[in-house]
């Protein structure tokens, strides 16, 4: 039980989600270049997966993870960018900013009730 409370708390402190706003920046640089956008979409839909699996079921740290990446994307995203660009950076962003807002409500909703 202590080991795996140790790797819960390790693999916090070691994630980033800088990592994921590279992947999805490197998708939108790979549709700028030509790529299919369903591929591309598909493609950042299972990033954004891959970090939902690793964050697992605490509201307030999903929270604040979906926030984190949301603002990382944010960042990326200007109106000077190509709009191939801003095609990925949107979707992505409205990707990420409905899983905040569906952490947002577990969050709310177990605050509620205690």
């Amino acid at each position: 039980m202590d080991q795996m409370i140790i790797e819960v708390v390790l693999l916090r402190n070691d994630f980033d989600t800088e990592f994921y706003a590279l992947q999805i920046r490197q998708l939108a640089a790979q549709y700028q270049s030509g790529a299919e956008l369903s591929e591309i979409k598909a493609l950042v839909d299972k990033s954004i997966k891959s970090m939902e699996s690793i964050l697992q079921y605490d509201c307030d740290y999903q929270l604040q993870k979906w926030s984190e990446l949301f603002e990382s994307l944010h960042a990326y995203a200007n109106k000077f960018s190509d709009p191939d660009w801003m095609t990925v950076m949107s979707y992505a962003r409205k990707q990420v900013s409905r899983k905040k807002g569906a952490a947002n409500a577990r969050h709310k909703y177990l605050h509620q009730i205690t």
